[in-house]
């Protein structure tokens, strides 16, 4: 899987992958507008090219107020989310190249704020699922929230077995998108006591949903939302289905790919209506 070209589909207004974005910026503008006032920290998993959160703080009142730290393995996506962050003048957005896997990326800046399990869980195994929520509380504060993602398309759909894992473990949901779309996106506040973040640790192993679905013998057509083809037994374009979050334009992202061309705007509001990454 080329997980640099599979963001291009991040660009197609409508698209699976671009409501998803919508959903989750939308959580984490909601947890920025509620956090107290004062410093905050933010760490994203497998950050991709950085959309979900860069994408919100380039418009936001207390972007300046935020530390945050976005891990990611691909270098070609680290760069970008890099001159993201850069146009956007956002100096507290750290963007690491490496496996986000290790506990050692987060050190100094958890318990955080707000944590990012986007495009994370649909490439796991259901056992490292649980794993991963189990660290949440080591890189969540009390009170901070974590927004994650998980696609319902692998049966049985494990967003509801997700609710309850994070549940067990001291978070309170605040919202869980609508069950009738293909993508689920979620945001629960941590209410227990973090516990320290051990390092040299690994919270997962990303296998990819490609595979996952292959060794499940799921058809690749179940899975043409995440690469990007905009279709989905007649999902895409349903009118039963909001799409009135998903109307503005999208910033053209695969710019910043390309250091000759100019860099967008990224202080206009509707950046925020272009993310999260791969098939979580």
């Amino acid at each position: 899987m080329d997980w640099n070209t599979w963001h291009d589909a991040y660009d197609t207004v409508g698209s699976p992958l671009a409501r998803r974005l919508a959903l989750v910026q939308e959580r984490v503008r909601a947890a920025l507008d509620d956090a107290p006032p004062g410093q905050l920290t933010a760490v994203s998993l497998c950050a991709g090219q950085g959309r979900d959160l860069i994408g919100v703080l380039a418009g936001h009142p207390r972007a300046a107020e935020v530390r945050a730290r976005l891990v990611e393995l691909d270098e070609r996506n680290v760069r970008i989310a890099r001159r993201a962050a850069a146009a956007a003048g956002l100096d507290g957005v750290e963007v690491v190249a490496g496996d986000a896997a290790l506990t050692d990326h987060y050190a100094g800046l958890v318990p955080a704020d707000l944590v990012l399990v986007c495009g994370v869980l649909g490439n796991l195994t259901d056992a490292d699922v649980e794993r991963t929520l189990d660290f949440c509380t080591r890189l969540c504060r009390t009170g901070g929230t974590v927004v994650w993602t998980r696609n319902r398309l692998r049966l049985p759909d494990l967003v509801p077995q997700v609710c309850r894992w994070l549940e067990e473990r001291g978070f309170e949901r605040l919202w869980v998108s609508d069950p009738a779309l293909p993508l689920g996106v979620g945001a629960h506040r941590f209410r227990g006591r973090p516990r320290p973040l051990e390092p040299g640790e690994r919270m997962f192993t990303f296998v990819g949903y490609d595979v996952l679905g292959r060794e499940q013998d799921i058809g690749p057509g179940m899975f043409g939302w995440d690469v990007g083809l905009g279709v989905l037994g007649g999902e895409v374009g349903r009118p039963d289905l909001d799409r009135s979050d998903f109307s503005r334009p999208h910033l053209g992202w695969s710019d910043f790919s390309r250091p000759d061309l100019s860099r967008p705007d990224l202080s206009r509001p509707d950046l925020s209506r272009s993310d999260a990454r791969r098939g979580g």
